[in-house]
């Protein structure tokens, strides 16, 4: 096992290297930015659902929200192999929570193993479109402009 040891020159340094996949958080947020398509760009949102008008409450996090007009991107960016059920999970009920023209988007920065196709299986069913891979990811701007245009195709249908 290998093992590295750093010290870093600020508290936002610090965090961004504690997190996996804070960096593809951050740089998924400022590519949507930076692409000035989008009316809204919003990241790091916690939605909080009240159960049966008890105390119990159940939380989901996102990763990134883009809204154009009345289209809404709900964004989760994993940077890491395995993908589990919860993820998929997660990002279905939280788009379904807040809108009615919303996209289920699963960034993933490789497909990893094979026991994450059943999970991309679902995902498909579920209607979540995932973009993976280096090149897809390097024009995430301009895929999230395509999504939210209706005019994205994913490359294993071209």
């Amino acid at each position: 096992k290998l093992t590295a040891s750093f010290e870093c020159i600020s508290y936002e340094t610090k965090n961004i290297m504690k997190k996996e996949g804070e960096l593809l958080e951050q740089y998924i947020f400022n590519e949507a930015v930076k692409s000035g398509y989008f009316d809204d760009v919003a990241g790091g949102f916690e939605f909080v659902y009240e159960l049966n008008h008890s105390k119990e409450q159940v939380k989901n996090e996102v990763d990134c929200i883009l809204t154009k007009g009345c289209k809404t991107l709900v964004v989760e960016a994993k940077a890491r192999i395995d993908i589990d059920q919860n993820v998929i999970h997660k990002l279905c009920n939280v788009a379904d929570n807040i809108g009615v023209n919303s996209k289920k988007i699963l960034v993933i920065t490789n497909h990893g193993k094979l026991g994450n196709d059943l999970q991309f299986a679902r995902g498909d069913r579920d209607e979540v479109i995932i973009i993976e891979g280096k090149e897809n990811i390097s024009n995430i701007g301009r895929i999230f402009q395509e999504i939210a245009e209706g005019t994205y195709i994913p490359k294993e249908y071209i």
